[in-house]
């Protein structure tokens, strides 16, 4: 069987995918989101943006991957970050 890569799981939607074709975000020294590329802690999303979508609106505050508890208001401004970047 042939390797395909490292998977991880979309925290918007939940689907586990390749690395590869998701966005990396991490928390910033503020503790907001930003999209990252470095080595830690990190969280991965779709670059669709109905995850984002359901990212930005869950009712889960705490998310693991990251080790840290979001505010709506962080995870808005993320997405007002990324989203012009997204496919439809």
């Amino acid at each position: 069987m042939k390797r395909v890569g490292p998977i991880r799981t979309c925290l918007g939607c939940g689907r586990r995918e390749r690395k590869s074709n998701l966005l990396r975000l991490t928390t910033g020294a503020d503790g907001g989101v930003i999209p990252d590329q470095r080595q830690g802690r990190g969280g991965y999303l779709h670059p669709r943006r109905d995850c984002v979508n359901v990212f930005t609106s869950a009712r889960t505050k705490s998310f693991r991957s990251l080790r840290v508890v979001l505010s709506r208001e962080a995870r808005t401004r993320y997405a007002a970050l990324i989203v012009p970047c997204i496919e439809l």
